[in-house]
């Protein structure tokens, strides 16, 4: 089991309620910083769950409210030699933003207090534990090298279909209409194809779902006078401190999609992001 810990949601500036982006996630014995922005530490101080062990962080992008909690950090392993040595992930040009920020203006020619190691990455798995794997994939951003990163755990057990259909769970299920529950971040040409749904049906064929940019979904960052998607419901709106400020909804989609093949099973579903500016995020999957 993963659990993960929001130090910081915010983007850009802090707000009153909301730290610059930095999240905890933890598996077992294995500690992972994702992202460091400023104020990252007292963050970590009112969380409770302390410097031990924290020697792995992954950097998303080089932008400083990214990474300016970094100097702040090392400062206080300077003092308190909480780890044994450092290990920090990102894209390459991440890491020498990081480094001249470290070593510039934190260390200014005097050691560390730990070997700080600089590991570049690209796309593609990069550490693996006995029983997960942590891998980076490429993204796009206002920066180069910008990367997210996937949490896997290894297969442990064989899937046992005569016990789910003991307990009653439906297998291979078939579906007239399969419903997403979508939005997307950041805005795109109407009309643009940022990612598909590939339904995998029991006899081998597959099916292709295009997310298309204005019809199926739009940024969840709704303004007035932005359109709607054409060919998808608003599930649900809110807000939040930001939005608020601005005037701004948040809003989410649901979009159905009618099954050509209603009495083949469907085996699995893949969602598939093409890596373009406006990326789509699904929350939920229903079937009738």
């Amino acid at each position: 089991m993963y659990e993960i810990t929001f130090l910081g949601t915010s983007a850009s500036a802090p707000s009153p309620k909301r730290s610059l982006p930095a999240y905890l996630v933890q598996h077992d014995e294995y500690r992972f910083l994702v992202d460091c922005g400023e104020g990252t530490q007292r963050q970590i101080l009112q969380s409770g769950i302390g410097f031990k062990r924290l020697n792995r962080i992954l950097i998303t992008h080089g932008h400083l409210d990214h990474i300016l909690g970094l100097g702040g950090l090392l400062s206080t392993f300077m003092r308190w030699e909480a780890i044994e040595a450092l290990e920090i992930y990102g894209g390459a040009a991440a890491l020498e933003r990081i480094h001249d920020l470290l070593y510039t203006v934190v260390l200014r020619g005097a050691k560390p207090p730990m070997p700080i190691n600089f590991i570049p990455l690209t796309s593609g798995p990069f550490f693996d534990a006995p029983d997960f794997t942590v891998s980076s994939f490429a993204v796009q951003h206002r920066s180069p090298d910008c990367l997210g990163y996937l949490f896997e755990e290894k297969p442990r057990r064989p899937f046992l279909a005569e016990k789910a259909e003991a307990l009653g769970i439906p297998i291979g299920a078939m579906s007239k209409r399969v419903h997403f529950l979508q939005a997307a971040s950041w805005q795109d040409a109407t009309g643009s194809v940022i990612g598909e749904y590939r339904v995998h049906y029991a006899d081998g064929e597959i099916a292709t779902i295009p997310i298309v940019y204005g019809h199926s979904v739009v940024d969840w960052w709704f303004m007035k006078g932005d359109p709607l998607p054409t060919n998808a419901a608003i599930a649900w709106n809110g807000a939040n401190e930001r939005t608020e400020d601005l005037g701004h909804l948040i809003q989410v989609y649901a979009f159905t999609w009618n099954n050509p093949r209603p009495d083949a099973p469907i085996a699995t579903l893949d969602f598939v992001s093409l890596g373009k500016e406006s990326a789509p995020f699904l929350m939920a999957v229903t079937l009738d």
